[in-house]
């Protein structure tokens, strides 16, 4: 064989083994990116499946007009799917909405229950502290303050004390002291 062969460039080098290749060392530079554009090799070409060289026009537009149709399938379906999205969020909306009145009719039940529970215990202390005959400086001191309690106003809680005060109570009425 020749000492010399041709290399991808065109230029001649030595073979390794020969005299030629002993005698004048290649000069490689030690880094890639040191290498001038032009002596540096040819990136190697992607490496497809036979069948890419081997495709006939009508093939290949057989393929595209099949992929399109995919294509246009899964548009489709990702429209399909945002409108559901769509309509669960407003009826997700509405839900939470609704649940929000339940929960304001249930608080307010709530609070008619309890002011009516209210009313009725205040109306039984009324009474009671109506039929009730002055007593102990200890009974007298609670009644000013349960009043304040069940919130009666000013000339309600007179007109109890001077019920209390006149007839002494139902117990007064009775001889209970």
């Amino acid at each position: 064989p020749p000492p010399f062969s041709a290399t991808p460039s065109g230029a001649p080098s030595p073979r390794p083994g020969s005299e030629a290749s002993r005698e004048a060392p290649e000069q490689q530079p030690q880094f890639p990116e040191q290498t001038p554009a032009e002596e540096r090799p040819a990136p190697p070409a992607p490496i497809l499946p036979a069948q890419a060289y081997s495709l006939h026009a009508s093939v290949a537009w057989q393929d595209i007009v099949a992929l399109r149709s995919q294509v246009r399938q899964l548009e489709t379906s990702l429209q399909e799917e945002r409108q559901q999205l769509g309509s669960s969020k407003k009826e997700s909306d509405s839900v939470r909405s609704e649940l929000r009145e339940m929960n304001m009719q249930q608080r307010l039940q709530n609070t008619v229950v309890q002011h009516q529970q209210m009313e009725y215990i205040r109306n039984v202390f009324r009474r009671f502290v109506e039929m009730l005959p002055p007593g102990s400086k200890e009974l007298e001191a609670l009644i000013p303050v349960l009043m304040t309690f069940f919130k009666f106003p000013d000339d309600e809680a007179r007109l109890i004390q001077g019920n209390r005060s006149s007839g002494g109570g139902m117990l007064g009425r009775f001889g209970w002291r």
